[in-house]
């Protein structure tokens, strides 16, 4: 603009270049300056354009929603029941396979059963009828206790 004003004054346009730069000084150094001013007052504003882009976005994202309840109904109850089964499955595997079991000693924990020696294929575990559990209990020596 400097330039233009001298020569609009009559000075020749090479002339009135270096004219221009003499009067405004090391345009480099300025232009570090104002590269350095520029980046402070960005980095201390940014968070304030982050705060008006999250707002802008919110009330957009709030009219967006108005304009259809019933997917915002459908999609509110999808996400409710995902949470819901996600931290139900979370409480029963944390439970039953990440804590420890809630007894002194879990590490002596044993579990018995009756056989059948006489069913042909193999024999499996069979439930302990209820009198012969209390047998056990009463007879056993072997054990601290027993439960069922």
């Amino acid at each position: 603009m400097k330039t233009d004003e001298l020569t609009r004054d009559g000075v020749a346009p090479g002339q009135a270049r270096r004219e221009a730069e003499r009067q405004f000084g090391d345009i480099e150094k300025t232009r570090r300056y104002l590269t350095c001013v520029d980046r402070r007052v960005e980095r201390h504003t940014r968070w304030w354009w982050f705060l008006d882009d999250l707002g802008q976005d919110l009330r957009y994202g709030i009219r967006a929603l108005g304009q259809r309840p019933t997917f915002v109904l459908a999609a509110t109850l999808t996400l409710t029941l995902g949470i819901g089964a996600n931290a139900a499955i979370f409480s029963v595997i944390n439970t039953l396979l990440l804590l420890p079991p809630p007894f002194p000693h879990a590490d002596r924990i044993v579990q018995i059963y009756e056989t059948n020696a006489a069913y042909v294929p193999t024999p499996d575990k069979m439930a302990v009828s209820r009198d012969n559990f209390l047998d056990w209990r009463r007879q056993s020596q072997a054990f601290d206790r027993l439960s069922a």
